[in-house]
């Protein structure tokens, strides 16, 4: 069996594709550096709604730079708050007038969140002082949620300021919310403490998974889990035939 040059950079190309953001990253949060997988990060904005009363901002990179004024879409949001990078976010607005507050539904396609032991997952959030949040959980790729829960959040030690903004987190037990051990989650959902119009909401800087599970499949535009079994099985042929290179 013998593979063409182009066959195999293809699938190389793909398996960096797909494995690329998995290269760890250490974050500061309120209980220390954590040191987590790239692809333990939200990958995807599967619906949200930002208002003329949200904005997005940042001190780093070229997604998110200074601070620009919604109304949004999911799309020009979702570089502000995918991925490990903390130096851009979305601070949620207060809503329209006389509707809800906006809110954020960030999904997960490369890994899920497993409710394990301790805290399952983490939120960066920016500001001074640190800000809460409401929280909700989603088994279907943000189908459906759960009730809402409150958080709050608390400044990074040491503290850390890559937004520009003070760096804040929370860690989430899914425990909280009822479910199962070992129950996974897809997508959640992220709303600001408003009881009308004006103030300030939390300012969304990245959701991280702690304790990760196989990914579902549920999440829009997220990969396949079958495409990521067939690339695992390509890769194990183009390992074969190197051995069998090898042996020969």
């Amino acid at each position: 069996m013998r593979l063409s040059k182009v066959v195999k950079q293809t699938i190389i190309a793909g398996f960096l594709a797909a494995t690329g953001a998995a290269q760890a990253v250490t974050l500061p949060t309120h209980l220390g550096p954590i040191v987590l997988p790239g692809i333990n990060f939200a990958n995807a904005v599967v619906g949200g709604s930002f208002s003329a009363t949200s904005l997005t901002f940042g001190a780093g990179g070229s997604a998110c730079p200074g601070v620009a004024l919604g109304p949004f879409t999911a799309a020009a949001v979702a570089p502000c708050v995918l991925g490990s990078d903390i130096t851009t976010g979305l601070a949620l607005g207060a809503g329209p007038t006389g509707g809800p507050a906006d809110f954020l539904v960030p999904g997960f396609g490369f890994v899920s969140i497993v409710n394990g032991p301790g805290a399952d997952l983490v939120v960066w959030e920016a500001g001074a002082p640190a800000e809460d949040f409401k929280f909700a959980i989603s088994t279907d790729g943000g189908v459906s949620f759960s009730a809402n829960l409150t958080y709050s959040t608390f400044a990074a030690v040491p503290p850390d300021s890559s937004s520009g903004f003070a760096t804040n987190t929370a860690y989430i037990d899914l425990t909280d919310f009822g479910v199962s051990a070992g129950d996974l989650i897809d997508a959640v959902r992220l709303e600001g403490l408003f009881t009308g119009i004006g103030g300030s909401g939390p300012d969304i800087l990245a959701v991280g998974v702690i304790n990760a599970g196989p990914p579902t499949g549920n999440v829009p535009g997220a990969p396949e889990p079958a495409s990521i079994a067939l690339l695992g099985l390509a890769l194990a042929a183009l390992g074969a035939v190197r051995r069998r290179r090898h042996a020969a």
